[in-house]
């Protein structure tokens, strides 16, 4: 598990998430979207966060 995925993590436990993460599918892809963000070119970041945060404020 690389650094940014072990503080995420972390950070979800912190908050008081561990349970909903392992049974809400939506919650896990949001995560794992998450981590994946830092892979996205530069170009693309606001984007793509941009659609992350439509996600979260609809769904989650």
């Amino acid at each position: 598990m690389s650094h940014l995925a072990q503080s995420v993590w972390r950070h979800v436990l912190a908050v008081g998430l561990g349970p909903a993460y392992m049974e809400r599918k939506d919650l896990w892809d949001y995560v794992r979207k998450l981590l994946v963000l830092s892979f996205v070119p530069s170009t693309q970041i606001a984007l793509c966060s941009g659609t992350l945060r439509n996600v979260q404020t609809q769904n989650l």
